[in-house]
């Protein structure tokens, strides 16, 4: 079996995409750390989603943005305790309110919530 890069012998097959690769392209899955990886799958460029994954969320985002619509202006409601651990004198509740185009709405509700 033979690298896919080179006329090498291959010590190892990818296993994200297949490609037999030797010790020069690819990671050693032996090593601290170390992944079954050929080197065009190490390369930070392949971490990127495809065309198609990135249409796909764009369209979910859509499709969550109408939905939201529909059922009314409040999107989310956090409330977030204290954190003891800042180096701010105040550290109380904080409430975040998410609000889809009514920004009254989101003031009234943090404000006074309920």
């Amino acid at each position: 079996m033979e690298c896919y890069a080179c006329d090498r012998e291959a010590t190892q097959r990818c296993s994200r995409c297949g490609n037999a690769y030797c010790a020069e392209h690819g990671g050693d899955p032996n090593a601290p750390g170390g992944q079954a990886l050929c080197a065009e799958c190490l390369d930070p460029v392949s971490a990127t989603p495809s065309g198609t994954v990135f249409r796909a969320s764009l369209f979910a985002l859509l499709g969550t943005s109408v939905l939201a619509r529909r059922q009314g202006p409040i999107l989310n409601v956090s409330v977030l305790g204290n954190f003891s651990f800042s180096d701010s004198p105040k550290t109380g509740m904080s409430v975040i309110v998410t609000a889809c185009g009514d920004q009254a709405a989101a003031n009234g509700l943090a404000e006074r919530p309920g």
